[in-house]
């Protein structure tokens, strides 16, 4: 009961940042990638035959899904930067609806991302610094479209990694295919799947987005990534649902050897175990006071007495011992203090979010972490920042777990 306490408000994780982007007339300046590869961009458009859309309106209509990848390029190219929302023009239209759903950025605010520019340019040549590159694959928050988390996407690849992320129709706001067609998502939480059956499709769709990219490796149409991804090294990430969904993939598809979990579900470490998880994995989160106990009066509002409830938080302690017994690999639990829901994306810098940590700095501390993780896991390459408290970062409260002894 208790953990049904906590987790009620887990399928409403993300109804999305209402009052997002209300001062982006204003150029916004995006961070410079810091790593020693310029970043080429490209979006594919794939469809898994063997998957039904339950949410599409047409009944043989099949799981298709947008993906954007981002890679390291060769330096030196005079290509155009690509813009920060690519289906801009396609989704621009729809803005009034989105608008009502309390939408502001895909609403009111869109025009205002029209001329925004990344660091990335499209289709340039790969690096040929190295003969091939680990991969991640993406997982955005629900609602929340991929372009919103481009400046962390684009560190990733500057540091030499090929990342994949997906736009999923009806779990994100809006997709808009390359035909024209959109798939948007439901107008309200009574209409959407469950939280469990979106972790679900995300699942699926993480898994055949990583069989999609072992066909790219031996023949990429586009001849970018041809025999340049390193499928022995793949990671997963994501945000929120996201996250959650990557700690899911992780429990069911051994291909990928790392995870981090972006503030996804209840914060509990010991509920990403439970999901079954037998790699490494991180969970970064924002830092939060702990909750009192529960008073008189709220024991009433939940039909609880005093004993009951102290019987409830015995048993959740117990639960919580019993998921950590089950640890199978390395666990971090990464806490940013003055961190909110959305500094785990490009949104509180975009808007000028001034509650909280810094934009700025709260995306530092996050990619430093994320790639001081991958690059342990999936590159061998050891990093302080994982050993414990760091001066560089002193917002940040890391948790290391083991192993238990059997």
């Amino acid at each position: 009961m208790m953990r049904n306490l906590k987790s009620r408000g887990l399928s409403s994780l993300f109804l999305l940042f209402a009052s997002f982007v209300m001062c982006l007339g204003q150029t916004v300046d995006l961070p410079v990638p810091s790593g020693p590869y310029a970043v080429g961009t490209t979006i594919v458009h794939w469809i898994d035959p063997s998957r039904a859309e339950p949410m599409a309106q047409d009944a043989r209509a099949r799981r298709e899904l947008l993906v954007q990848i981002w890679y390291p390029a060769r330096a030196g190219s005079k290509a155009e930067l690509a813009p920060y929302m690519p289906e801009f023009d396609k989704i621009f239209p729809y803005r009034k609806t989105l608008g009502e759903r309390g939408l502001a950025l895909l609403g009111r605010g869109i025009d205002r991302l029209k001329s925004l520019r990344t660091h990335s340019r499209f289709g340039v040549a790969p690096s040929d610094a190295k003969p091939r590159y680990p991969v991640l694959i993406f997982s955005p928050g629900n609602s929340v479209p991929r372009s919103l988390y481009t400046i962390q996407m684009e560190e990733l690849a500057s540091h030499g990694y090929v990342v994949a992320a997906i736009d999923h129709p009806y779990s994100v706001a809006i997709v808009a295919f390359p035909d024209g067609r959109v798939a948007m998502q439901a107008d309200t939480r009574e209409n959407q799947r469950s939280f469990e059956e979106r972790v679900a499709t995300r699942t699926a769709d993480a898994r055949f987005v990583l069989n999609q990219l072992e066909q790219l490796a031996v023949n990429d149409p586009a001849q970018l990534l041809t025999g340049g991804l390193d499928l022995e090294r793949v990671g997963i990430f994501g945000h929120s649902l996201g996250g959650v969904s990557a700690v899911q993939v992780c429990a069911v598809d051994r291909r990928f050897i790392a995870a981090v979990n972006l503030d996804g579900g209840t914060g509990e470490m010991s509920d990403n175990i439970a999901r079954g998880i037998g790699q490494p994995f991180m969970l970064m989160v924002k830092a939060q006071t702990p909750a009192p106990g529960a008073t008189d009066k709220q024991l009433a509002t939940w039909g609880l007495s005093r004993e009951q409830y102290e019987e409830i938080m015995k048993k959740d302690a117990e639960d919580k011992e019993a998921n950590y017994q089950k640890i199978r690999a390395a666990a971090y639990r990464v806490s940013i203090r003055g961190a909110q829901h959305m500094s785990f994306s490009d949104a509180p810098l975009l808007e000028r979010d001034n509650h909280g940590i810094d934009a700025r700095r709260a995306l530092d501390i996050i990619n430093s972490y994320t790639l001081a993780f991958f690059n342990k896991y999936l590159n061998g390459e050891d990093s302080s920042l994982l050993e414990g408290a760091s001066a560089a970062y002193s917002e940040v409260i890391l948790e290391r777990h083991r192993p238990r002894k059997q």
